[in-house]
């Protein structure tokens, strides 16, 4: 979740920490490095004999999108983490698998596609309903 440039510190030193992909930080006191906001630095201060460190309670979270329900009149299966529907979240990097059922395809022809929550807290693309395939024309 987060990257941290340095493992240990001292007295009146920082350690940069970073949100990774997937991972973002929404507090107010954030910094902005690389166009991308990140936890405040943390700082080992002076405390009694020893030091503490500032902000470290400040850290990054798991980016959501938001939840997608696959309804009955959709024609379709579909497979997802167990604690999705449940909890009614999706998570940054989570897929969700449908296929068509029996007799109906996707638009376009296809009969299986894959949904995955990315980065931007988006979806790839947009839920579709499987429709009842076509025949030609008979012969």
């Amino acid at each position: 979740a987060v990257v941290s440039t340095q493992s240990t510190g001292y007295v009146c030193q920082s350690v940069d920490t970073r949100c990774e992909k997937c991972f973002e930080y929404t507090g107010d006191d954030g910094r902005v490095v690389d166009g991308k906001m990140n936890p405040p630095l943390k700082e080992c201060v002076k405390s009694g004999d020893t030091g503490i460190w500032t902000n470290k309670d400040k850290h990054c979270t798991l980016k959501k999108c938001e939840f997608r329900e696959i309804k009955e009149e959709m024609n379709m299966k579909y497979s997802f983490p167990s604690d999705y529907e449940i909890t009614k979240e999706a998570y940054c990097g989570m897929e969700i698998e449908t296929e068509c059922n029996d007799c109906f395809e996707l638009p376009g022809g296809a009969t299986k596609h894959t949904y995955t929550c990315d980065d931007t807290k988006l979806w790839n693309d947009p839920l579709q309903k499987c429709e009842r395939s076509q025949c030609q024309e008979p012969p």
